[in-house]
């Protein structure tokens, strides 16, 4: 597995990137060069990349959001042959909220030629939302990326069709085998189908962590990441991320640093996109991915109406309220014994909106803390 990060136009193993930071490296002179894959990049050409791209900030009490931009198929395995089938599938593993990782399907599409430019729109079937969060309060988490050709049964993908109409938006979660839930709509899908997509080989595997708080590695700061296998580094090499296509239809695409040609070799790779940006659309995101964590532990028979699901997540949105709410009150005793220009206090307070930033219910609202 490997995880690369995008710095103006060079893509750094994200490790390496890691040990710079921790070095101070990154935080030079405008006027110094820094060194990363024997390339030279300037600080003052960071800077102007950062204001270019303009990501939202992130962090504890803040919005975040994990976004696929770009799906690329590469070349299937000699013995695999002719078109595939493929599935994305992700997982997020929050070390606040989720004890498990809650995995999830993104995109299914099939019949597909290798090479292939794979896109999310309203026609296709599938979201590139990996995960949403209106105020962050984990100091860490885990998102993976799983990309799986084969030839899968019908079955699975006429399931998944009417479950992706259903989530809205929001991935097909695998709670437990042989389980798919869509919104509301829980499907056993059978333990032969089901083996399929908890069994499989992906074809290309890795992950990115975020971090807020760690005494030695700096805050994970947004910017685009590049999902790739560790065998394929190579490929990557003299390639940049640039926008491609036409006008009013530019699509992010990784191209030849030289000649601007979108990248159309051997090796799969993801673009994800890691922003704040705040998504009113996506407030149902928290419900749906906590009941997918609850149902790993207890998950019944087939729910197509949704009745049984639909009620489940009504709890799980008021339980997750009321915890938050609970949460908020104890912070809320604790910031009075602080100095508010003391940065405890300026953490607590960040963590309490947080906490008030995950509550969709009314009832359980917190008071804003003025200063």
């Amino acid at each position: 597995m490997a995880t690369l990060s995008v710095i103006g136009n060079t893509l750094v193993d994200t490790e390496e990137l890691q040990a710079k930071r921790i070095t101070g490296e990154l935080n030079m002179p405008g006027g110094q060069v820094l060194r990363v894959n024997n390339e030279a990049i300037s600080q003052n050409d960071l800077t102007a990349i950062q204001l270019e791209r303009n990501f939202k900030p992130i962090g504890i009490g803040k919005p975040m959001s994990i976004e696929i931009a770009t799906v690329y198929i590469g070349e299937y395995k000699k013995f695999l042959g002719g078109k595939k089938d493929v599935i994305l599938v992700t997982g997020v593993k929050s070390s606040q909220t989720f004890k498990a990782t809650s995995r999830a399907i993104n995109m299914k599409a099939d019949k597909v030629e290798e090479n292939a430019y794979l896109e999310f729109n309203a026609l296709e079937e599938g979201t590139n939302i990996v995960y949403y969060t209106p105020g962050m309060d984990a100091e860490n988490l885990i998102a993976s990326f799983e990309l799986m050709f084969d030839n899968f049964d019908t079955q699975i993908f006429e399931t998944l069709s009417g479950l992706f109409t259903s989530a809205a938006g929001i991935p097909v979660f695998l709670p437990a085998a042989p389980y798919l839930l869509g919104g509301s709509q829980l499907v056993n899908i059978g333990s032969k189908l089901g083996d399929a997509l908890f069994s499989g080989r992906p074809n290309l595997s890795s992950s990115i962590e975020v971090k807020f708080d760690s005494p030695i590695i700096p805050p994970t700061e947004p910017r685009e990441f590049i999902i790739c296998n560790n065998n394929d580094l190579d490929e990557f090499k003299n390639l940049k991320v640039d926008l491609s296509g036409t006008p009013g239809n530019k699509k992010l695409r990784l191209v030849d640093k030289q000649s601007g040609t979108v990248y159309k070799g051997k090796a799969p790779y993801l673009i994800i996109l890691l922003d704040g940006r705040k998504r009113q659309d996506l407030e149902g995101f928290a419900p749906t991915l906590a009941t997918a964590s609850l149902l790993k532990k207890f998950y019944g028979p087939e729910d197509k109406t949704g009745e049984v699901t639909g009620a489940l997540q009504d709890a799980m949105k008021l339980y997750n309220d009321s915890i938050y709410n609970r949460k908020g009150q104890r912070l809320k005793e604790q910031l009075a014994k602080y100095d508010r220009d003391s940065e405890e206090y300026k953490k607590l307070k960040s963590l309490y909106e947080a906490y008030a930033a995950n509550i969709q219910t009314d009832t359980f609202k917190l008071p804003t803390i003025t200063d």
